[in-house]
C-alpha cells in the first residue's frame, strides 16, 4: 500500500538533508494511517522532513495528527482520471 523512498543530499560538509517520501494508497487517509506511517519511521531524530503523497482525501483529524509530528510534513494530493477522450489530473499542495 505504501512505498517509502529515503532521499539524502549532503551539502557543504556541514549537514545532511534527509527527507522521506511516502506514497499512500488510494483510500481516504485517516488518523490510523498517519499513525502507521509515523510508527514505521525508525530514524525520526535524523529526519528533516516527510513528503506525503496521497491519492484521495485526508481527514481533518489526520491533518491534526500530521501537525503533531516532530518534523516538517508536506502533503501532495494527486488524482488522475483516465478516459478515452481526455486525461485529467489535479494536484493539491498544502499542509
Amino acid at each position: 500500500m505504501k512505498t517509502q523512498y529515503p532521499v539524502q543530499r549532503p551539502t557543504n560538509h556541514c549537514w545532511v538533508l534527509q527527507i522521506l517520501v511516502v506514497f499512500s494508497g488510494p483510500g481516504i487517509v485517516k488518523v490510523n494511517g498517519v499513525r502507521d506511517i509515523a510508527g514505521q519511521i525508525v530514524n525520526r531524530e535524523s529526519l528533516t522532513g516527510l513528503i506525503l503523497i496521497v491519492q484521495n482525501q485526508i481527514t481533518s483529524q489526520a491533518l491534526k495528527a500530521v501537525n503533531l509530528l516532530s518534523f516538517k510534513v508536506e502533503i501532495f494530493q494527486v488524482c488522475f482520471s483516465l478516459s478515452h477522450s481526455s486525461f485529467n489530473s489535479c494536484f493539491f499542495l498544502g499542509n
